[in-house]
């Protein structure tokens, strides 16, 4: 995996995989609370749908734990618990078919929520303290995703 910065932008360059990949946009030792929302726009070209494939949002506790929300070109929404041991779909969604998406995962100490577009399409009662937060992406085969300013490419 190689990260650069090109005219204003972040590069990620990465290979192919089946697992979500993380970028951290943001990280420290401290945790502004229990109350926290992040957001994104992304972008998903249309080959991103024919393939396993997708870009969202991840909050992690900084032991090893991360609550993540991804989106695929096809409309497929996930609210994800990747822990050491395991990842876990804690609620699978389904929004329409964009190329442009606004995400938010806003945390409370009752559970997470997932929207899309301003419309909320999962939620569950897991929740953490967040440390970290950034973007998650994976890609079986080539594609390449933007969100705000990250450009992110998977070399097939």
């Amino acid at each position: 995996m190689a990260l650069d910065y090109d005219a204003g932008r972040y590069r990620l360059i990465a290979d192919p995989t089946d697992l979500p990949i993380y970028v951290p946009a943001a990280t420290g030792g401290v945790s502004p609370g229990p109350r926290v929302s992040v957001e994104a726009t992304v972008w998903l070209p249309d080959e991103a749908a024919e393939g396993r494939s997708g870009i969202g949002l991840v909050v992690g506790d900084g032991s090893g734990t991360r609550l993540t929300l991804v989106v695929d070109a096809a409309g497929h929404v996930a609210l994800l618990r990747d822990s050491i041991e395991s990842l876990d779909v804690l609620a699978p969604a389904r929004s329409r078919r964009a190329p442009a998406r606004h995400l938010l995962l806003a945390l409370e100490p009752e559970g997470a929520a997932a929207f899309v577009d301003g419309v909320m399409v999962a939620g569950a009662a897991s929740s953490l303290e967040p440390v970290d937060f950034g973007l998650a992406t994976w890609a079986a085969g080539p594609v390449t995703f933007w969100a705000d300013d990250f450009e992110v490419r998977i070399n097939g």
